[in-house]
Parts: C-alpha cells; sequence; structure tokens
C-alpha cells in the first residue's frame, strides 16, 4: 500500500549538548538618537540545551560632503553579550536572562569654525525576554524585548573648550533576530 502523507516540516532535535551559530540582530533605533549601528552580527553558542551566550557587534561608518568639501564624519562601534536562559517547546524556544552592549560614537564636523569633536560612550545592561521560532533545523527568527539601564557620558570639543554631560535613565528596546546554526 502507498502512502500519499506529506510533511512541510520535521521535527527539531534540541538534545545536542552543544550548538554553535551565526546570525544577525536587527535593531530598531530611537528616532531622536544618533543612529546606532542598526545590524549587529551576532554568534550564538547554546550549551545543554538550557543556556545561551550570545556576543555580537556592529559598526558604521558614514561622511558627509557638501560642494564637494568634507563636513562630517561619524563612526560607531557597538559591542554586546547576552546571556540567556532557555526553554524548548518543540519548534519554539523561549528565553530569559540579561543582554549588556556598549557603543562608542565619534563625530567630527568640519564646517563649524574652528572644527569640533563629539565624543559619546553609552553602556546599557537590563533583562530580556525573547521568542524563537525554528523553521527547519538550522534556520530560526526571533522577536526580543528588553528594559535597559542607559548610562551615557559625552563631550563636545571645539578648539580648547570641552563641554563634558553624563546622563543616566532607563528605556526599552526591540529586535528582530536571525539565527543559522551549524
Amino acid at each position: 500500500m502507498q502512502s500519499n502523507n506529506v510533511y512541510s516540516q520535521k521535527e527539531v532535535d534540541h538534545q545536542s549538548n552543544f550548538n554553535i551559530g551565526i546570525g544577525i540582530d536587527l535593531k530598531f533605533p530611537d528616532l531622536d538618537q544618533t543612529p546606532f549601528p542598526p545590524t549587529d552580527l551576532i554568534l550564538p553558542i547554546d550549551i545543554y540545551n538550557i543556556l545561551r551566550i550570545e556576543p555580537g557587534f556592529g559598526f558604521s561608518y558614514r561622511e558627509e560632503f557638501e560642494v564637494n568639501s568634507l563636513d562630517e564624519k561619524n563612526k560607531q562601534f557597538r559591542y554586546s553579550l547576552g546571556i540567556y536562559w532557555l526553554k524548548n517547546f518543540n519548534k519554539s524556544a523561549m528565553y530569559l536572562g540579561v543582554h549588556i552592549d556598549n557603543v562608542k560614537t565619534r563625530n567630527e564636523y568640519f564646517l563649524i569654525a574652528p572644527p569640533s569633536k563629539y565624543t559619546q560612550d553609552e553602556f546599557r545592561i537590563g533583562p530580556l525576554v525573547g521568542l524563537e521560532y525554528r523553521f527547519v533545523d538550522k534556520l530560526s527568527v526571533g522577536g526580543e524585548l528588553l528594559v535597559l539601564r542607559v548610562t551615557t557620558k559625552s563631550h563636545f570639543t571645539n578648539s580648547n573648550n570641552t563641554v563634558p554631560r553624563n546622563t543616566k535613565g532607563w528605556k526599552t528596546a526591540n529586535s528582530i533576530k536571525l539565527r543559522f546554526y551549524f
């Protein structure tokens, strides 16, 4: 007897003791802030199917010109680390943990006389909750919600004058992550 059953997805095996992958973290930048790198490269490392360690980094570099003259340079670099507890449910997973990141921004302005510089270091830490769905064994998409404690140190410098500014506060953030597992 011939069977005509068609299965669109197979069951995901979450029993491996160690999984490693690569992915991207699509950020949603604040509209009122200097744009952070919109995408991070991430390296998810799952250990014993209950712990995920996920380092990441992102960068951006931009130059603006006005009538063939360099007006502004903007450099940003972000590095991050997430440590999450995993709970797997068939093809999906929920994870809870802590997220830490640091963003360094360096701007130079040339049309202002005299030329000036702006530097900013932002440190963020806080809890994270995320959901992940595995389409197939090796590919997943997930969404995250974070509540972050933000500490920012910045300096605006022109000629011999430096103006420091330090801020502290709380904010929410979210992102979408695409992960590919080896």
